[in-house]
Formats: C-alpha cells, sequence, structure tokens
C-alpha cells in the first residue's frame, strides 16, 4: 500500500459541513474528518454514517468481522439481520450510499461478505467500496465527496469532455488524411 493512502488528503481551505452518527463520534473518524470539515454529531441519522449536505453523498462505515453472525465457510457467509435493516433503511433515505467495508485483509472471508452483499443488494444504487483502515476509508469519503459536489464535478466534466473531443479531433484529422490518401492495396 503506498504512503499516501495511509495519509489523510491536506486540509481543506473551505470547511463543508458533514453529519456524523453519534455512533462515531468518539473515534478516528471524527477525528481526521474534523481536519477538513465541521463535523456535526447526530442522534437519529443511521448507526456508522457520514453524510456530506453539499455533495448529497452519504456512507455507512461496516467493519467486515462484525457484519456476520458467527463464523462460517466463506460459501455460507450471511449477513447480520440488523445490518441487513440498516442498509435497507440507508437505501431509502440517501440517494447516492456508500458502503465502505473495512477489514485489514481481504480474504476469502471477507470477499464472502462483499459477494452476500453485492447479492443481496443487486438492484439497488448500493455503491461498496472494500477498504483497509479507517484512514483509507475517510480518504476515500473525502474524494468522492470532492468529486461529487458541485464545482468539483463541473470541473471534471469539462476535463473529461475536453480529453474527449481532443481524441475525437485526432481520429477525425487521421480519417481525413486516410481518406485523401490513394490506396495502395488492391
Amino acid at each position: 500500500m503506498s504512503e499516501e493512502c495511509n495519509q489523510p488528503p491536506k486540509p481543506n481551505p473551505d470547511k463543508w459541513p458533514v453529519i456524523v452518527n453519534s455512533s462515531l463520534k468518539d473515534g478516528e473518524v471524527v477525528k481526521m474528518l474534523s481536519q477538513h470539515h465541521k463535523v456535526r454529531v447526530a442522534e437519529k441519522t443511521i448507526e456508522n454514517t457520514c453524510i456530506f449536505p453539499v455533495s448529497g453523498v452519504a456512507f455507512m462505515i461496516q467493519v467486515v468481522h462484525v457484519s456476520t453472525p458467527t463464523w462460517s465457510p466463506p460459501e455460507h457467509a450471511a449477513l447480520r439481520s440488523d445490518i441487513i435493516e440498516r442498509l435497507e433503511k440507508f437505501l431509502r433515505i440517501h440517494r447516492r450510499c456508500y458502503l465502505l467495508l473495512v477489514a485489514d485483509l481481504h480474504g476469502p472471508r471477507e470477499f464472502a461478505v462483499i459477494m452476500t452483499t453485492q447479492q443481496q443488494f443487486f438492484n439497488q444504487q448500493l455503491n461498496i467500496l472494500p477498504v483497509h483502515s479507517l484512514t483509507e476509508s475517510v480518504h476515500s469519503m473525502l474524494k468522492i465527496a470532492k468529486v461529487t459536489c458541485q464545482p468539483g464535478s463541473g470541473k471534471l466534466k469539462g476535463w473529461i469532455s475536453s480529453v474527449l473531443s481532443q481524441h475525437v479531433n485526432e481520429k477525425n484529422a487521421i480519417l481525413h488524411a486516410l481518406a485523401q490518401e490513394p490506396t495502395s492495396c488492391v
């Protein structure tokens, strides 16, 4: 893993509000988020969630080994019923949802949990990100929130469209040059 992923991004001059569930208030996540944003703790939000209202994205942090009721062979991974209920409520409330599955090592059991979650919520708008630590989860949340925020998303769309138009212009120039060349192949 690179050093960049181990360190949270540098503080942002414009601090956006972030709503964090009280289950995370004494943890590492709030400490890291408060360096970049105005963190507000809420009792009535879903457990283990962080909401970025400016970006319109919500994140649920779930530790993988807490997700399953008991140890079972990887092919029989099942999610705890309270986690399924929380995820269903999370999906009903938020339009752009991300589930951050935290595990130090992603082995067969962790991949089984990821696959079970994907199968359970297949037809829904749940984005699943496997992460290795809470630091990496905060880093991912901040990047996604920044990119999906209106100024950031506009800049990203502009950059992508300029790259695409340059690519299309290059292809058209090549095709035009080829069309003017006399063909020597018979």
